[in-house]
């Protein structure tokens, strides 16, 4: 169990990485020498290790999950970007986002470079992770069912392993976020929030950790085999896209969550073994 957690960070940590690297292919800025984006060598310096770095964290996890593993976090990178790269799309092009574009020129006293998505070079690369992740996903069932293995039924599911770990990595690396937008970054949240929300900082500083803390606490109770759990993280999903609607100054955060809910409840609500390790837990009635 040791080796697959080990693994399931480096997957997510590396999945993460190299979703940034993809969404900055796809980021256009206007300037004196027409639309720039990043070099197509820094891409690649920091895409291919980075996908290499996913498949060595399959191989830690051991031949049995390497497949399933490495092909999933290959599919998750793929909807994470079209999600991302949708709300980012949205809210570039949103008058609120002009709005405080034209802010931030005054205050910086210059002016701000115009931006955009170009989808062509990100869609061609989620393209071809969606194909590897749903042919290393195939093939990990079909090695699976050949073999001939029943899984324990009092064994975890590796995706709930996965999952959790991922929450509990992301919490803390967004927990690390949150402080740099709001108190580091001069042009971060803080400044974001005087113009677009009627929330003072303070109180949406102290909501979002409540809701990292809330996700760690969700998370390791899902280690812990406690269907409550599930629910509670999904209840959370639900509460923070509530109050995010009441809060924020604009919609663009709409389409990841929501993406990021069906991913939830694709994991911990779809799969039957899931179902059935959950209901087997202490406290709960097995069905």
């Amino acid at each position: 169990m040791v080796r697959i957690v080990i693994g399931i960070i480096i997957i997510a940590v590396c999945a993460l990485i190299l979703s940034s690297v993809i969404m900055m292919t796809g980021y256009e800025f206007n300037t004196d020498r027409g639309w720039q984006r990043m070099p197509s060598a820094v891409s690649a310096i920091g895409g291919f290790p980075t996908l290499a770095l996913i498949f060595v964290g399959g191989w830690v996890m051991g031949r049995q999950y390497w497949q399933q593993a490495c092909g999933w976090a290959l599919l998750g990178v793929t909807v994470f970007c079209l999600m991302a790269l949708g709300g980012m799309s949205w809210s570039l092009n949103s008058p609120e986002a002009a709005a405080m574009m034209e802010a931030m020129s005054a205050e910086q006293g210059v002016p701000m470079p115009e931006t955009r998505i170009a989808w062509t070079t990100p869609l061609v690369l989620l393209t071809v992770l969606a194909v590897t992740g749903i042919a290393l996903v195939l093939a990990g069932h079909r090695r699976t069912v050949a073999s001939g293995e029943r899984p324990d039924p009092d064994v975890r599911p590796v995706v709930v392993t996965a999952y959790a770990v991922f929450i509990i990595v992301t919490s803390v690396l967004g927990l690390l976020g949150t402080v740099w937008n709001f108190y580091i970054n001069p042009m971060g949240m803080r400044e974001y929030l005087a113009d677009y929300s009627s929330v003072p900082a303070a109180i949406l500083w102290l909501q979002s950790g409540l809701v990292i803390l809330a996700q760690v606490v969700f998370a390791v109770f899902l280690l812990k085999r406690r269907n409550w759990a599930r629910w509670g993280m999904v209840a959370l999903l639900l509460l923070g896209m509530l109050v995010a609607f009441f809060t924020m100054g604009h919609n663009s955060w709409l389409l990841p969550c929501l993406a990021w809910l069906g991913f939830t409840v694709a994991c911990l609500f779809i799969p039957s073994r899931v179902n059935a390790w959950f209901r087997g837990g202490r406290g709960e009635v097995a069905a």
